[in-house]
């Protein structure tokens, strides 16, 4: 658990290191205050732990798991905290037949504020939400997912079943108004390998870096007003 101090652009010591190791987890933060790990890869497989730090006590706690489903283990997944629930969509499954599957799974979790270690989880089946490394982040009360691809790969871009992969145009959209999700498109330039983005006060969402089509990673810096 590394911490970065940007004011004196330099590192701390290592915090406590998290109880499960996983990578490819999401990612979010809840009341400007704790850091929610959810799923992710651990080893020979994904898991459905949730894992909660606290920076001012430099303390770690379980959350309530995900739900047993085949959407619950994943990795590559994308979401975020909004008030007191966490959004979560996509990501790849454990392997099946060589591959591993990306689900179609649109998962929220209320938070508990009294004891953010209480996670009430439902989770439905939307083909729209089966989504694998895109960059999520809130506006205007709407959740929206960006860019990412429709299946998974490793490092290089390239499936686990040897086929290219290439990025999707389409941004994934979570009203709560009236708990549909809807596809945006023609705006964003198609980019995937995204881990997330960073929304200023000024309403301009940046999004760094990521992969292009043809396996090309790119060095961009796209500045969006959505």
């Amino acid at each position: 658990m590394h911490i970065y101090e940007p004011g004196a652009e330099t590192y701390l010591p290592d915090a406590n290191p998290m109880p499960v190791a996983i990578d490819d987890h999401v990612q979010a933060v809840y009341r400007d205050s704790l850091l929610y790990l959810v799923s992710g890869w651990h080893d020979t497989a994904n898991v459905n732990t949730v894992q909660i730090y606290d920076p001012a006590n430099d303390t770690w706690q379980q959350g309530s798991a995900l739900p047993e489903s085949p959407g619950s283990y994943v990795f590559g997944a994308s979401g975020i905290i909004v008030g007191d629930t966490l959004y979560m969509a996509g990501g790849a499954g454990n392997r099946t037949d060589g591959d591993f599957p990306v689900q179609p799974y649109f998962t929220k979790g209320y938070i508990h504020p009294e004891d953010p270690t209480l996670i009430d989880w439902t989770q439905d089946i939307d083909p729209k939400a089966g989504i694998y490394r895109s960059a999520a982040f809130e506006r205007d009360g709407k959740v929206v997912w960006l860019g990412g691809s429709v299946d998974s790969y490793n490092y290089d871009g390239i499936s686990y079943r040897g086929k290219p992969v290439n990025p999707r145009a389409e941004a994934l959209v979570y009203n709560p108004v009236d708990g549909s999700l809807s596809v945006s498109t023609g705006f964003l330039l198609k980019v995937m390998d995204l881990r997330g983005t960073a929304t200023f006060s000024t309403g301009e969402i940046y999004i760094a870096g990521g992969m292009l089509a043809d396996q090309v990673v790119t060095d961009s810096l796209q500045i969006l007003t959505y």
